[in-house]
């Protein structure tokens, strides 16, 4: 069931915008299973790519969870995205950001090496939003791996 949600059908009716991308992988840390008081307001400039229908939306924490955890969590992209908007976004440039990480996943479990679901998942993403009328540009991957490989004694340069 999850190679299937995570390999769907990717198509996007977008309208015209240049966005600055950012990706978003790993695992449960960069998903973000915490919760906040309250939602800072909307930066109409920060857009995610809904991971339920593909669709661009407004980024406001908490972003959607993909599946298949589901529900919601606030993590470091949104805050990263509007440091980059206040300190380095152009005029006529919107943000991008693209949510690929799954919680409890792991190099060595298979899931971000090369040809891995998760992998291959966010190139799909990734590949659908450089389709979007526009011109793009990749800013940065936001990666944060947590314990799985940790616990199971993975030396970094195993996958450096």
């Amino acid at each position: 069931m999850r190679v299937l949600l995570w390999l769907a059908a990717l198509t996007c009716v977008c309208a015209q915008a240049n966005y600055d991308i950012f990706l978003v992988m790993g695992q449960s840390n960069a998903v973000a299973r915490n919760t906040i008081d309250s939602t800072y307001p909307a930066n109409s400039t920060i857009k995610a790519l809904n991971h339920v229908d593909n669709n661009v939306v407004d980024a406001v924490d908490p972003l959607p969870v993909p599946a298949p955890e589901g529900g919601e969590g606030v993590g470091f992209s949104v805050t990263v995205a509007r440091n980059w908007a206040a300190n380095n976004l152009s005029a006529g440039r919107s943000i991008l950001i693209i949510n690929c990480a799954r919680g409890g996943t792991s190099f060595s479990g298979g899931t971000w090496v090369t040809g891995g679901v998760g992998t291959q998942w966010c190139l799909n993403r990734t590949t659908l939003a450089f389709s979007f009328p526009g011109t793009h540009r990749l800013i940065a991957v936001l990666w944060h791996q947590g314990e799985s490989d940790a616990i199971n004694s993975v030396v970094p340069a195993t996958h450096a």
